[in-house]
């Protein structure tokens, strides 16, 4: 049975501690890096670092991923810390993507690009906010099931990205501007920030 493995408080009760003032910021990366470097292993098993196919299901879907993480050389026992599990992550929001029809990290880039959007504008445009299309594209946050449709009308109809030619950035002083150009490479429409 693979186990993820906690160390004595969980790093978002570390964190709290920290914030509070009640934990080191010394103390608190040296925790970390004990366990990292595997200090903080169960000693009743003989634990050694290695990578090892680990499935990752979502709903009736399921994927193979090689998981780095520490593993017991007698039992099934595997610890995992820091980003070993990275890699799962990604595979269990494709999976996710897929299984709720949501557009993936490749899906995306097209896309935009198609829409000769950089990163920031199509997120600041389309929605989601300056970093969301990075996030989009690398496969660390899943797009929204309106976002996911909003783009693939886009793709479709690229005109269609001349109703969001004008909006305001929110929550800051700065006003920022997407002003539509008068030329079109293909079917897509060019959209700069000003």
């Amino acid at each position: 049975m693979l186990a993820d493995y906690e160390a004595n408080e969980p790093a978002s009760e570390k964190i709290r501690q920290y914030a509070r003032g009640r934990l080191d910021f010394s103390a608190y990366i040296e925790s970390l890096m004990r366990e990292e470097r595997g200090e903080n292993l169960p000693k009743e098993h003989d634990m050694q670092r290695d990578v090892k196919p680990f499935t990752v299901t979502y709903g009736d879907l399921s994927v193979e991923v090689d998981a780095p993480g520490w593993y017991c050389t007698s039992c099934d026992e595997a610890v995992f810390v820091g980003k070993d599990m990275d890699a799962a992550e990604k595979a269990r929001l494709r999976l996710k993507a897929q299984a709720e029809d949501l557009l993936l990290p490749e899906e995306i880039r097209r896309i935009r690009k198609r829409l000769n959007l950089s990163q920031e504008d199509a997120g600041i445009l389309i929605g989601g906010g300056p970093n969301a299309f990075h996030k989009y594209e690398n496969g660390i946050v899943l797009p929204s099931q309106a976002i996911s449709n909003l783009l693939r009308w886009l793709e479709v109809d690229p005109k269609g990205l001349q109703l969001f030619s004008s909006r305001q950035k929110s929550g800051g002083t700065e006003n920022r501007k997407l002003v539509q150009h008068g030329s079109h490479k293909g079917d897509a429409v060019t959209v700069t920030a000003h």
